[in-house]
């Protein structure tokens, strides 16, 4: 019984996911189990899986009809090990760091209250090669949280991430987050409606609401920048609609959500500021420079839900 289940959506990723694969192969962490789910590929994505799969049992081949990506994600969760104590849902053109398993479940093993644990990264290209954006070390460590005087960035020190910082600063992303399995089974999982992206900041939202989120600052992973990646304005119709449905939840209490509320509320001012100096981060690995904007990256809302 592995104590790790690895999950991997995985939609026309021939070029990538034979390395991503690799990636696991090579952990100094062994006990893991990977399953890649193949969403309906028309490339040659289940044949390289399945070629894994047959030369190595830790790894798990599952092929459905095209759902998506939060379809595949649930799919993977439901199928793997229910007695693995935690969760990572790798993305299938990303990378592990050969020590990334070991460090970031010792460091869950060590905060048995934390119910994420998300770590930094380095930006790449299709070729694997790092893509050298200017001042990138420094700000991707930076978590805008509110202060008496409006906000300021989180200490160094500080590895909990509150509420406002994970919806302001948004920097778990699917393949950085390492997730206890009991905090995510008090969620109800990855929303399926989520299709144009912002459905991690979602399950991060979810997640902070059930147990601490902690931040590791290592670079572990190796993100992927490429061609088929996310647009700014398909994650602007994201983050507009997971701003309709945790403003409106009717599921939270009241005391949840003036929490998410303001949490809300000073994501919006983080962007405006944004916005106002310049449009984008471009130490951002997702900036306009290489590709995918995340939530402090987009413009304004063009839909403002009431009480904003």
């Amino acid at each position: 019984m592995a104590r790790l289940s690895i999950i991997s959506p995985c939609y026309n990723s021939a070029r990538f996911i034979g390395r991503t694969i690799e990636s696991v192969q090579a952990q100094t962490f062994t006990d893991w189990e990977h399953v890649v789910v193949d969403d309906g590929s028309t490339d040659d994505s289940a044949a390289i899986v399945a070629s894994y799969a047959a030369r190595d049992r830790r790894i798990h081949a599952v092929r459905q009809p095209n759902g998506h990506v939060c379809n595949a994600r649930n799919n993977g969760f439901a199928i793997s090990s229910s007695g693995s104590e935690y969760l990572l849902f790798l993305d299938a053109d990303d990378m592990l760091e050969p020590h990334a398993i070991e460090t970031m479940l010792a460091y869950l093993d060590a905060h048995k209250d934390v119910g994420l644990a998300y770590c930094s990264l380095r930006p790449v290209d299709h070729l694997d090669q790092d893509l050298h954006v200017p001042e990138f070390a420094e700000s991707w460590h930076v978590r805008y949280a509110p202060t008496p005087d409006g906000l300021g960035p989180l200490a160094a020190d500080q590895a909990e991430t509150p509420l406002s910082s994970l919806v302001a600063s948004f920097r778990a992303l699917p393949s950085t987050a390492f997730i206890r399995r009991s905090a995510y089974q008090a969620t109800a999982g990855w929303d399926e409606t989520f299709r144009q992206g912002a459905e991690d900041v979602d399950l991060a939202v979810q997640l902070a609401l059930h147990a601490p989120v902690h931040f590791v600052p290592e670079r572990l992973v190796r993100y992927r920048r490429h061609d088929t990646n996310f647009s700014n304005s398909d994650f602007a119709r994201g983050i507009e609609q997971l701003d309709r449905k945790w403003w409106n939840h009717r599921l939270l209490g009241r005391t949840r959500r003036r929490s998410v509320r303001a949490a809300l509320r000073f994501a919006r001012r983080v962007r405006y500021l944004r916005l106002l100096r310049g449009g984008h981060d471009s130490a951002h690995p997702a900036s306009a420079t290489v590709g995918t904007g995340l939530l402090q990256l987009c413009g304004p809302l063009t839909v403002r839900p009431a009480g904003f």
